[in-house]
């Protein structure tokens, strides 16, 4: 069974973290969202995204067989 998280919970992280960074002084909205791995996201994360303003996507997959990378 897997689980992938649903539309509100991943707006949700978005509203808390918009919040938190005005809250830290950013006043320009993040036009990037960036992932730590492409694997279990729901396929409407594209959709979410542009909904909310996102333009750009960066998404990074370590190899840990490469040097300096920690295991």
């Amino acid at each position: 069974m897997f689980l992938l998280p649903g539309a509100e919970a991943i707006l949700r992280g978005f509203l808390l973290s918009r919040e938190w960074l005005r809250a830290k002084g950013m006043e320009q909205e993040p036009k990037l969202a960036y992932f730590t791995d492409s694997f279990g996201c729901t396929p409407t994360l594209p959709s979410l995204l542009r909904a909310v303003g996102l333009d750009l996507t960066a998404i990074t997959l370590f190899d840990e067989t490469q040097p300096g990378i920690p295991s």
